[in-house]
C-alpha cells in the first residue's frame, strides 16, 4: 500500500448526520425546500417516517442550514436552536435544551443552576414555553426552533407504570408545545420527529392531532437517482472515486427498503475505512471493498462483532447485559429499543461505572455509533446517561444482538411462569414444581443467575419480595423433588422389573413367543426411556454423581443384546455425553448418619473439611462430636472420637503427618494419621458458657504454632506440644476466622463485630478493615501480599496488607461461610449459605465458576494442594470433592483466534480440516492432536472445505470465486479453479472478450466432490453452478438461482446435485444442467442442503430459523423443524440416515430424529455462531465450526463415554452405591 492523505470519512454510520455536515447530505434538496414552506406556514412541523428514512438527518443537517441560509425568507437567519429528545423526563430535558440553546443565562459558572431555574419556569403553567421565551429577550430578528427528536419515546413514558406522575408530565409537556401555535407575536417554531407508525398514539393528548394534521410532513421514498447523489456526491467531496459497479451494486442492495438508509450509510462508511487504509494512489472505491465489509445484508453485524471480539471477557459479558437492558420485544413480537441509565446497567452488570462507560466508549465512538448519546454531544458520560441503542436496524441485522434478545425474552417469560406459579402456591391455588417445570427453572436458574436488580425490570412494583418468593418456591420444589427422587429410586426400579415379570408372564401365558418378544423390547425402551428422564432431571438438580451413575446404567443396557431405537439410543448417548463433559463433582463423601429428626439436625452438619498437603488425605469435623479420616484412594477409613461437642474445624499440618481438630468443647485436638490421639490442647469447658467455644483453627507454616478463633473475641495461638503462647485480644465480638501469612510472622483474624484485624506475631496490631456485617472467613493469599475476607454482606473484600480495599467481589445471594486462595494466587474459592460455591479471579474479580450440588447450607471451602481439585463441607451432612477446571470438549482452537466457515472430517477420521476469515485452512491429526502445515493460498476468507471420497483430496473455496484443489500431505495446491458467470465462455474472458479482474469475481461460498471424485462442483454468490473434471477442465456453468447459492450437495449416486440459495429456495439439479425439481416454502435464504445416506431425501437450513425435509419430486416431509432461535446456518444427515445435525447462529447445535421429526439434544459448547458441520464416517464424532474461533468433536462415542464416566465416578460407586444387581453391575468390567 502507498500512503496518500485521507482527510475524513465523509459518511457517518448509523447515527444522523450533523447540522455541521450539511455539505455531506445530498439527494434531499427537494425535500428540504417543502419544509422551510410548511414550517414558515404553520410554525408547528410534525416530520414523519418509517424507521430508517432519515428523519432526523433531514432535519439536523438539511432544513437547519437552510434555516440559517436564510431560505424562510419572512423569518431572516438568525436563530437559537434547541434539540431535545423526550427520554424519561422532557420538561427538564426541554429546559436543559433552552440552556444550551444561550436562551437563559448562558454564562452562568454551574450551567444545572440556569437549568433547574428553566425548568421551574416551565412547570408553572401550560404557558411556560412562551413565558420563558418572553423573558429571555431574544435580539430583534432572532427566532426560536425547537425540535423535538423521536418524539414516539413520549408514548413509552406516559405508560410507564412506576412513574407516578408519569402521565402528567407527558400532557403538561405536549401542552408547552401546543401552546405556542396561534400566536405571533413570539417567534417559536416547534418541530417534531416521529416515525409513522406512531401516529395512532397521538390521540392520547388532546389538541395534538389537529396540530399534526395542519402541519405534517410524510417523508417520501428516495429515487434511484437521489440515493445515487447520496453515495457519490461525499465521495467526491472527500477527494475519491468509485466505480459505476459499486454504486448500482448497493443501488440494487438498497432496493425498494425505505428502512436500508441507515444501513447504506454504515455500509459506506465500513467501504471507505477498508478503502483508506489499503488503498493505491487514483484507485477508486470497488466492489473488492464492499465485499470485504460482508454486504448490505452482514456489514453492521460484521461489524458490530468485530467491536465486540476486541473487548476482554468481562467486557464481553457486560456489553452483553448492557444490549439485552436496552432492548425489549412487546407482546406483539416486535423488537424495540429500551433506553436505559448507565447507572442501571452498573447494577445489573455488577460492574463499575469506570468498566461500563470504557464498554459503552467502545461501541459509539466516532465511525462506530451503534450507542447513544453521540460521542459528538457535550455530555461527559456518568451514571446518569441516558443510554440508547442508535438505530432500530441494528437489533434487526446483528445476529448476536437477535440472539442476546431472543434469550432475555425466554429468561423473562421463565420468571414470569415463575412468579406465577409461587403466587398460586402461595395462595394455595399450585403445587409445588416438578418434572420439566421444575428441570426447566432450575437450568434457568444456573444458567441466567437472576438476582433482584435484574428482576426488578419485569416487576417494578414489590419487586423484591416478589423475587424472593418465587426463588423460595423453586427452592422449595427443588428439595421436594430430591426427597421423592431418593424415595423412589429403589422402589421404582423395583416394581418396574416385577411389572416386566408379571406382564411378560401374563403375555406368554396368552399370547404367542413374538409378540411376548415385542412387549418385552418395548417395555426395555420404557425402562430405558424412563432412565434417562431421570439422569436428566437428576442432573438438573445438581446431583451429578447419582445423575452419572444412572446414565452409565442406561449405557450399560445400550450394550446388551437387544434393539433400541435408533432415537433413544443418540438420546442416550447424548445425555452421557452431557453429563460426562459437564460434571464437576469427583467425589462424595457422608460424614456419618443423617438424623432423622429435627431436634438432631445439627448432628448431620459438617462444618469443616480439608486435604492433607500430600493429597492423601481428608479430614472432615461435624456435629456429631466426631471427625472422619479417609485416605483419598478409599482404602482406609478412621472416626476420630474425643470431642464432646460439635467439631467446627480440621486442619492438617504442613510440616509433619498431623491433624488437628476443634470445636464446641474449647480444646483442640492431635492425632495422628492412624487414627490414633496424641495430645490435647486447651482446657475442656465444663459449663454452657457459650463464649468458651474455638470456631476456626490455623497451623503457622513451620507447623510448629496453632492460632486457634475464640468466640470470647480472642486469638489464641498455642504451640503444638499444648503451651499457650500468647493471647489477642481487640475484638468485640466472636472472632470467626483465622489465618497465618506464609512468611509466619504475621496473623489475621475475622469476626463477629465486622472487622478484619491484621496482627504481627508478637501480638501487635497493625491493621483494622471493615465490613457491614459479621466477618465469618479470612485468608491470606500465597505472596502474602492480599487478605481476603468475607461473611454476612454477601461479599468477599480484598485487602492490600498496606491497608487499601483493592475490590469486592460480589456474586453470592446469602452469608458467605469460607474463602480460600488457590496455592498460585490466582483464584478465590468461596462458600456460601446460597447452597453454592463460587471460584473467582483473583486479579480482576471476575466470577469464572459456580459449584452447585450441596443441599444445604455450605461452611467451608479449600483448595488441593496442587490447586486442581476443590473440598467443600456442608450442613447436608456430605463432603464434596470438586474438580477446578471442567472435562474438556475435544475443541481445536484456529492457531489465528478468528472466526472458522468451514469444517470437514476425513473419511477416514483422521484429519480435521476447517478455513477461516484469514483465507488458512488448517489440518488437524486426530490421533497425534497436532496440525499439519497450513495451506495458505488463499487471499480472503475461505467459505467451504470439502474432502473426496477416498480422502486424498481437499477442495477449498473463497471469497474471490477462487476453488482451489489439494492433494493430502502437500502443501501447495494442485489446481486453481475460478467459478464462471453462465454468461461467461470457458476461456475464462466476459462477453466483452475482457479479463475478470479478481475484485470483480463473486464469492464462492460451497465446493463439493462427486461421490467417484472425478468431478468437482462448485456454487457462487452470482447464482452460479460450476462444474470441472479432477483435472480442473471446466465442463459446464449454468445460472441456477436468482441469488447466490449457499449450499450445494451431490447426491449418494452421483447423478444430480442439490443447490441452496439466498432466494429461498432450494433445487435439484441433472449433471447437464437441467432442473428437475423446485423446492418451496422457506421464508427467508436457504444456507444449506444435504442428501440422505440413500439418497432418497434431502434437508436443508434457513435464516428462518427452521429445517426442512423434502423427497425429490418436491414434496416436504412432515412439519419444518423448528427450536432455534436464530439462523439455522447448516444441518446434514448422521451416516445411519436416522438423525439430522443443525447448526445455528444461536450458538447451538442440535440433533433431531429424522423419523419422527423431534429434537433430541441441544449441544452447547460454543460461544458464538456455529457455521458449519461435519460428521465422521462411522457417525461417532459430530464436528463443528463457529465464529468462536474453535472446531468441538462432538463425542458420540458410546464406549468411550463409558469408560470416560467410569473412570470419573469409580471411587463413588465403590463406597456409595449398594449391592443389588442394577447398582454392583455398573462398570463393573471396567478400569478404574
Amino acid at each position: 500500500m502507498v500512503e496518500s492523505s485521507v482527510p475524513f470519512n465523509p459518511f457517518p454510520g448509523l447515527r444522523p448526520f450533523r447540522t455541521s455536515e450539511d455539505y455531506l447530505f445530498y439527494g434531499r434538496e427537494g425535500q428540504i425546500d417543502q419544509l422551510v414552506r410548511v414550517l414558515s406556514d404553520t410554525r408547528f412541523l410534525t416530520v414523519v417516517g418509517v424507521s430508517g428514512s432519515g428523519k432526523s438527518s433531514l432535519i439536523r443537517a438539511g432544513l437547519i442550514p437552510a434555516l440559517h441560509g436564510g431560505f424562510m425568507a419572512t423569518a431572516g437567519s438568525t436563530w437559537r436552536i434547541a434539540i431535545l429528545r423526550p427520554e424519561d423526563n422532557p420538561i427538564r430535558n426541554l429546559a436543559r435544551s433552552l440552556h444550551q440553546a444561550g436562551l437563559f443565562y448562558p454564562d452562568e459558572e454551574d450551567p444545572e443552576i440556569s437549568v433547574d431555574v428553566l425548568e421551574t419556569l416551565l412547570r408553572r403553567g401550560s404557558q411556560g414555553l412562551l413565558d420563558v421565551t418572553w423573558q429571555a429577550q431574544l435580539p430583534e430578528a432572532t427566532n426560536l426552533l425547537v425540535l423535538v427528536d423521536q418524539f414516539e419515546e413520549l408514548f413509552r413514558f406516559k405508560q410507564e407504570s412506576d412513574r407516578r406522575h408519569a402521565a402528567d408530565e407527558a400532557a403538561a409537556f405536549v401542552k408547552l408545545l401546543l401552546n405556542t401555535r396561534g400566536q405571533r407575536e413570539l417567534p417559536i417554531y416547534i418541530i417534531l420527529t416521529m416515525r409513522s407508525d406512531f401516529l395512532g398514539e397521538c390521540a392520547q393528548f388532546r389538541d395534538l392531532p389537529e396540530a399534526i394534521n395542519a402541519g405534517q410532513y410524510l417523508i417520501p421514498r428516495m429515487t434511484r437517482t437521489q440515493i445515487r447523489a447520496a453515495i457519490e456526491q461525499p465521495v467526491a467531496v472527500g477527494d475519491a472515486t468509485i466505480t459505476p459497479q459499486l454504486v448500482n451494486k448497493l443501488l440494487n442492495a438498497v432496493g425498494d427498503n425505505p428502512d436500508q438508509l441507515p444501513i447504506l450509510q454504515h455500509v459506506l462508511m465500513r467501504i471507505w475505512d477498508i478503502w483508506a487504509a489499503t488503498h493505491q494512489p487514483d484507485e477508486p472505491l470497488d466492489l473488492e471493498h464492499y465485499k470485504r465489509t460482508g454486504g448490505m445484508e452482514c456489514a453492521l453485524s460484521n461489524h458490530a462483532d468485530l467491536i465486540y471480539r476486541e473487548l476482554s471477557d468481562r467486557q464481553q459479558k457486560i456489553a452483553e447485559l448492557l444490549f439485552k437492558r436496552l432492548t425489549q420485544r412487546t407482546p406483539e413480537g416486535q423488537d424495540t429499543r429500551d433506553p436505559a441509565r448507565l447507572g442501571d446497567i452498573c447494577a445489573i452488570a455488577r460492574a463499575t461505572e469506570m468498566e461500563v462507560i470504557a464498554v459503552v466508549e467502545a461501541f459509539r465512538a466516532e465511525g462506530r455509533s451503534f450507542l447513544m448519546p453521540p460521542v459528538d454531544e457535550a455530555e461527559t458520560l456518568s451514571v446518569n446517561s441516558l443510554l440508547d441503542i442508535s438505530h432500530e436496524s441494528l437489533m434487526r441485522l446483528w445476529q448476536r444482538l437477535r440472539t442476546w434478545v431472543a434469550e432475555e425474552v425466554e429468561s423473562a417469560e421463565a420468571y414470569r411462569r415463575l412468579v406465577h406459579a409461587a403466587q398460586r402456591h402461595e395462595s394455595e391455588q399450585g403445587e409445588l414444581w416438578t418434572g420439566i417445570d421444575l428441570a426447566s427453572a432450575l437450568r434457568w436458574k444456573t444458567e441466567a443467575q437472576p438476582d433482584e436488580i435484574w428482576a426488578r425490570r419485569y416487576h417494578p412494583l414489590n419487586s423484591s419480595a416478589i423475587f424472593r418468593q418465587s426463588i423460595d418456591f423453586l427452592n422449595k420444589s427443588e428439595q421436594n423433588r430430591l426427597y421423592e427422587l431418593n424415595r423412589e429410586r429403589r422402589i421404582g426400579i423395583s416394581l418396574i422389573v416385577l411389572s416386566l415379570a408379571t406382564a411378560l408372564a401374563a403375555v406368554l401365558a396368552s399370547l404367542q413367543y413374538v409378540n411376548a418378544q415385542r412387549f418385552q423390547l418395548e417395555s426395555k425402551n420404557s425402562l430405558l426411556t424412563s432412565r434417562l428422564s431421570s439422569a436428566e432431571a437428576t442432573f438438573a438438580l445438581n446431583d451429578q454423581l447419582a445423575a452419572l451413575v444412572i446414565a452409565l446404567q442406561s449405557g450399560e443396557q445400550l450394550q446388551q443384546p437387544s434393539t433400541v431405537s435408533s432415537d433413544i439410543k443418540l438420546s442416550a448417548i447424548a445425555t452421557l455425553r452431557q453429563i460426562v463433559y459437564g460434571i464437576r463433582e469427583r467425589d462424595r463423601f457422608i460424614h456419618g448418619i443423617q438424623p432423622d429428626n429435627f431436634l438432631d439436625e445439627k448432628k448431620g452438619w459438617v462444618y469443616s473439611a480439608s486435604l492433607s498437603s500430600d493429597g492423601r488425605w481428608m479430614a472432615s469435623g461435624g456435629g456429631d462430636f466426631t471427625v472422619k479420616l479417609w485416605s483419598t484412594d478409599g482404602t482406609r477409613f478412621y472416626t476420630l472420637e474425643g470431642h464432646t461437642d460439635a467439631v467446627h474445624d480440621v486442619a492438617f499440618s504442613p510440616t509433619e503427618p498431623l491433624l488437628a481438630s476443634a470445636g464446641a468443647d474449647n480444646v483442640i485436638r492431635l492425632w495422628r494419621l492412624d487414627g490414633s490421639p496424641v495430645r490435647l490442647i486447651g482446657t475442656p469447658k465444663t459449663t454452657d458458657e457459650l463464649r468458651l467455644v474455638i470456631e476456626a483453627i490455623s497451623f503457622s507454616p513451620d507447623g510448629t504454632l496453632i492460632a486457634a478463633a475464640q468466640r470470647d473475641g480472642t486469638v489464641m495461638l498455642w504451640d503444638i506440644s499444648g503451651n499457650l503462647v500468647r493471647t489477642f485480644s481487640g475484638h468485640q465480638g466472636w472472632v470467626h476466622g483465622v489465618d497465618f501469612s506464609p512468611g509466619g510472622d504475621r496473623l489475621v483474624s475475622g469476626s463477629a463485630d465486622g472487622t478484619v484485624k491484621l496482627w504481627d506475631i508478637s501480638g501487635t496490631l497493625l491493621k483494622t478493615w471493615n465490613h457491614d456485617e459479621s466477618v465469618q472467613d479470612v485468608a491470606f493469599s500465597p505472596d502474602g501480599q492480599l487478605v481476603a475476607s468475607a461473611g454476612n454482606d454477601n461479599h468477599i473484600k480484598l485487602w492490600q496488607v498496606d491497608g487499601e480495599l483493592v475490590r469486592t467481589l460480589v456474586g453470592h445471594s446469602d452469608f458467605i461461610y469460607g474463602v480460600k486462595f488457590s496455592p498460585d494466587g490466582e483464584a478465590i474459592a468461596s462458600a456460601s449459605t446460597d447452597r453454592t460455591a463460587k471460584l473467582w479471579n483473583a486479579a480482576d474479580g471476575t466470577l469464572l465458576d459456580t459449584f452447585q450440588g450441596h443441599r444445604n447450607v455450605i461452611q467451608s471451602i479449600d483448595f488441593s494442594a496442587d490447586g486442581e481439585t476443590l473440598i467443600s463441607a456442608g450442613f447436608d451432612n456430605t463432603v464434596r470433592l470438586w474438580s477446578r477446571t471442567r472435562t474438556d470438549l475435544e475443541r481445536v482452537e484456529n492457531p489465528e483466534g478468528i472466526e472458522i466457515r468451514s469444517v470437514s472430517i476425513s473419511p477416514n477420521n483422521q484429519l480435521v480440516a476447517f478455513a477461516d476469515d484469514n483465507g488458512t485452512v488448517n489440518l488437524w491429526n486426530t490421533a497425534t492432536q497436532a496440525f499439519l502445515e497450513p495451506l495458505e493460498e488463499h487471499e480472503a476468507e475461505v467459505f467451504s472445505t470439502a474432502f473426496s471420497s477416498d480422502g486424498q483430496y481437499l477442495l477449498t473455496g473463497s471469497l474471490y470465486g477462487t476453488v482451489k484443489l489439494w492433494k493430502i500431505g502437500e502443501s501447495k495446491s494442485l489446481q486453481t479453479l475460478e467459478i464462471q458467470d453462465s454468461g461467461q465462455n470457458n476461456s475464462g474472458q466476459n462477453n466483452s472478450g475482457q479479463n475478470n479482474s479478481e475484485q470483480n469475481r463473486d464469492t464462492t461460498y460451497s465446493v463439493t466432490f462427486h461421490p467417484d471424485k472425478e468431478l468437482i462442483a462448485g456454487a457462487s454468490s452470482n447464482g452460479t453452478i460450476t462444474l470441472w473434471d479432477i483435472d480442473g477442465r471446466l465442463l459446464r456453468s449454468f445460472q441456477a438461482h436468482e441469488g447466490g447459492i449457499y449450499g450445494l450437495a451431490f447426491s449418494p449416486n452421483g447423478n444430480q446435485i442439490a443447490s441452496a440459495s439466498e432466494d429461498q429456495t432450494v433445487k435439484l439439479w441433472s449433471l447437464d444442467g437441467r432442473l428437475l425439481t423446485s423446492f418451496t416454502g422457506h421464508q427467508d435464504w436457504v444456507y444449506s442442503v444435504s442428501f440422505s445416506p440413500n439418497g432418497q431425501e434431502i434437508v436443508s437450513a434457513s435464516a428462518d430459523r427452521t429445517i426442512r425435509r423434502w423427497r425429490l419430486d418436491g414434496a416436504l416431509i412432515g412439519r419444518p423443524l423448528r427450536g432455534h432461535e436464530n439462523a439455522v446456518s447448516n444441518a446434514i444427515f448422521a451416516p445411519d440416515g436416522n438423525t439430522i445435525a443443525s447448526a445455528s447462529y444461536d450458538n447451538t447445535v442440535r440433533l433431531w430424529s429424522h423419523r419422527q421429526g423431534t429434537l433430541l439434544r441441544t449441544l452447547e459448547g460454543h460461544d458464538d455462531f456455529v457455521y458449519s458441520l461435519s460428521f465422521s464416517a462411522d457417525g461417532k464424532t459430530l464436528s463443528s465450526s463457529s465464529a468462536d474461533g474453535s472446531v468441538i468433536l462432538w463425542n458420540l462415542d458410546l464406549e468411550n463415554l463409558m469408560n470416560r464416566g467410569c473412570q470419573w465416578a469409580f471411587a463413588y460407586i465403590q463406597k456409595n452405591l449398594g449391592s443389588d444387581e442394577d447398582d454392583s453391575s455398573v462398570c463393573s468390567d471396567r478400569p478404574s
